[in-house]
């Protein structure tokens, strides 16, 4: 009987990943969360092109909502360091990869675009850099939350990115990404939920295109160089209202959007400050129309 799922997160374990676990056929569900693991992610289980089992009773079926048992790799909140290993791109059943909150450097591995079963991809908080690679638009309709905040990427985001039609989540904030905000996003990707470009080197202008975003509910670009006007549309986004978002969280990530916004409140369900907006495009003539006014003033640019 193979070993299906390895649960051993906040134990206080310390050190590099130990030989014996490279060896291990592969595990559905691994999770090292929240310790002190160090070192290479090299001895990760090497057999990762079987198939996942067969759910075995509800605690797997609570993991995840699938047709089969999704694989999850957590390795949240650890130590591990030197670079994202390409080994790690032979695991093309993983639903779930958490490698957030590691010192990893390096850049991101084109061959991450390999992984087309993945719902969620999460590099946050890391010493990543490089630019986005295209490859990551193979990821297409699967891929559904797309964080990669915190590290020190840059460049222009890559067209192929339009692919990824069913992301929920975009986070891009902490980086050093530039160029216009791209139109696709808002012509593409019609069921964002949160969209962050927070504290970027993003020029230019809104993209009208934005507003088809209708199920946005968190927008931050605030802390880039951004000119030009506030899209009047903005005020048809209506489910930016504050609150709990509707946000479906798998399995392990029971956290809140409220991390994705960097311990903001979600009240401030849209942020624009710290920009060069023109005031007399966005408030007109006569000052900020009454449908915009107290939009401005929640967003803090009255």
């Amino acid at each position: 009987m193979n070993l299906v799922i390895l649960i051993l997160s906040n134990t206080s374990i310390y050190g590099p990943l130990p030989d014996w676990l490279h060896e291990l056929p592969v595990i559905d569900f691994l999770d090292l969360s929240h310790n002190f693991l160090t070192g290479p992610l090299t001895n990760l289980p090497s057999n990762q092109t079987a198939k996942p089992t067969k759910p075995l009773g509800t605690f797997v079926e609570r993991l995840a909502d699938y047709e089969s048992v999704a694989r999850f790799l957590l390795l949240k909140n650890n130590l591990f360091n030197r670079s994202i290993p390409e080994s790690l791109c032979n695991a093309t059943d993983l639903s779930i990869l958490d490698l957030s909150r590691n010192m990893l450097s390096g850049t991101v591995p084109d061959c991450l675009g390999n992984l087309r079963e993945l719902y969620v991809m999460t590099l946050s908080s890391n010493r990543l850099s490089g630019s986005i690679p295209s490859s990551l638009g193979k990821l297409g309709s699967t891929i559904q939350w797309l964080v990669l905040n915190n590290n020190t990427l840059h460049g222009e985001l890559p067209e192929t990115l339009s692919d990824c039609t069913r992301l929920d989540v975009l986070d891009l904030g902490e980086n050093r990404f530039s160029g216009n905000i791209p139109k696709w996003i808002g012509e593409k990707i019609k069921f964002l939920v949160v969209l962050r470009l927070h504290n970027n080197n993003f020029t230019g202008g809104i993209p009208e295109e934005t507003c088809q975003n209708t199920e946005l509910q968190i927008m931050d670009f605030g802390d880039n160089n951004l000119t030009g006007t506030i899209p009047r549309c903005f005020q048809n986004l209506r489910r930016m209202t504050g609150g709990d978002t509707d946000l479906y969280f798998f399995g392990g990530f029971e956290q809140s959007v409220i991390q994705l916004m960097g311990g903001r409140p979600l009240e401030e369900d849209m942020d624009l400050r710290h920009n060069e907006w023109f005031c007399n495009g966005v408030y007109g003539d006569s000052g900020a129309s009454q449908e915009m006014e107290p939009l401005l003033k929640r967003w803090k640019l009255l």
